[in-house]
């Protein structure tokens, strides 16, 4: 054979397997399905869920898209940008998104970012109901190349649910599938209605009996929070007593309702435990047309309260969103004494949660001021109270991953403060704490 010959022919075969080698590993990398692997596929509101990219081409940019659809079946959306690593894999809560609704390392980000497209963008807030499929799909190169399924429900198999419609108690009753851990009596804010459903189904899924209760604007009750009768939440309280699990009750509740909260504890010495969400340290004027008027009464008569009021430096240009909490904070300094809120009184242990950046309320500087009270005190049970303080969340610390929407409340004419991923990561720390500090404090009865 001619030696030129033979080389070329050597370098042929070389070429032919080498390619045919090369073929075979991109054959093998085809032939590996890319896939989204969700665990759990059906999770509670308030569980992490995992995320996990698998058989991508390695060290390759993905978008990952989120869409579910709310109880009003508005359609909500979040996308993240990753970049796959070596093995072409993406595990969404070590690896961080450079682009998207989110950024940085959050394995829940996909879920509390989510937003409404369009006109609707950063304006809305998210509405629960039944629950809704959320749909992953990630895309390489504009291509959609995987597509996958999980389920979010607010109560877990077996929780019963139960419409109580009584002289006093107006409310949704939530029973767990086991024996009860305790009950809690859970008041929703300024919203009125039978508000916070999906935190009593929660609370049953995780083995507490609990009640979401309407103490206005609804049905019979009255219109606006305005002279509200304690007695309604004392009836809630007895109505709960005499459900079967035992005689401990706690309640939990949100702005307003974290006021009652402790008003009505400051009343009651049978009340277990107090978890309060952005709570007040004084009994403000009420929530309606006629604002010279207490939000609660007791036998008729209205409790002491600070009256309206507004800070005259406060005055943004028409069309600007309002911050109400500097009228509130203008108020505080000047409320008379009798309208503090004697939590000095309160027989059971407190949990509060707050946000450094509420602008609905200055809720952080009343928790502390609670807490400073009960210190001063000298008294045990102040021993076992807790504060929780988010230095950038606001008003809107949620107890779930559901879409976090606006920070403006009001059709986006009024700010409550904070951003999103800061109120989403309020949530993620102190809902494990509130579930454990009524385990404990429940069961200690």
């Amino acid at each position: 054979m001619i030696p030129e010959l033979g080389g070329a022919m050597r370098r042929l075969r070389f070429a032919t397997s080498h390619g045919f080698l090369l073929f075979l590993a991109l054959s093998s990398v085809a032939a590996d399905a890319q896939e989204i692997h969700v665990t759990p596929a059906t999770a509670l509101t308030d569980e992490p869920v995992s995320i996990v990219l698998e058989a991508f081409p390695p060290e390759t940019p993905v978008i990952l898209r989120a869409k579910t659809t709310d109880a009003d079946k508005t359609e909500w959306q979040a996308w993240a940008a990753f970049t796959t690593d070596r093995r072409g894999r993406v595990q969404v809560a070590q690896t961080p998104s450079a682009y998207g609704s989110y950024s940085g390392i959050d394995g829940m980000g996909l879920f509390w970012s989510m937003d409404v497209a369009g006109e609707g963008w950063s304006t809305k807030r998210f509405r629960t109901g039944a629950p809704a499929p959320v749909v992953l799909t990630a895309e390489v190169g504009g291509k959609v190349v995987a597509t996958a399924e999980l389920v979010r429900r607010s109560a877990a198999e077996g929780v019963s649910r139960q419409d109580v419609s009584t002289a006093q108690v107006r409310g949704t009753l939530f029973t767990p599938a086991t024996v009860p851990l305790g009950k809690v009596l859970v008041l929703g804010g300024s919203e009125g209605g039978i508000a916070d459903e999906e935190v009593a189904a929660l609370l049953a899924s995780r083995g507490f009996t609990a009640m979401a209760l309407a103490y206005f604007g609804t049905e019979d009750l009255p219109r606006e929070l305005a002279s509200i009768p304690v007695e309604r939440f004392f009836a809630a309280l007895d109505y709960l007593r005499e459900t079967p699990g035992g005689p401990a009750v706690a309640l939990l509740g949100t702005s307003k309702g974290a006021e009652a909260a402790l008003l009505v504890a400051s009343m009651r010495r049978d009340v277990s435990a107090v978890v309060a969400y952005a709570p007040s340290s004084v009994v403000w004027s009420c929530i309606c047309g006629d604002a010279g008027q207490s939000s609660w009464s007791r036998n008729g008569a209205p409790v002491a309260f600070v009256p309206p009021g507004r800070d005259p430096r406060y005055a943004p240009p028409a069309g600007f969103p309002i911050e109400p909490g500097a009228h509130y904070v203008y108020r505080l300094r000047n409320a008379p004494p009798d309208a503090a809120i004697a939590v000095e009184k309160i027989a059971a242990p407190l949990l509060l949660i707050a946000g450094e950046g509420d602008r609905m309320w200055p809720s952080a500087d009343m928790a502390r001021r609670i807490a400073d009270r009960r210190k001063s005190q000298r008294d045990r049970k102040s021993q076992r109270d807790r504060v929780l303080i988010f230095p950038r969340a606001g008003h809107l610390i949620g107890k779930t991953y559901a879409p976090a929407g606006s920070t403006r409340v009001g059709g986006g004419r009024i700010e409550s403060g904070g951003d999103r991923a800061a109120n989403a990561r309020a949530q993620a720390e102190s809902w494990s704490v509130v579930l454990d500090f009524l385990r404990r404090n429940l069961n200690a009865k």
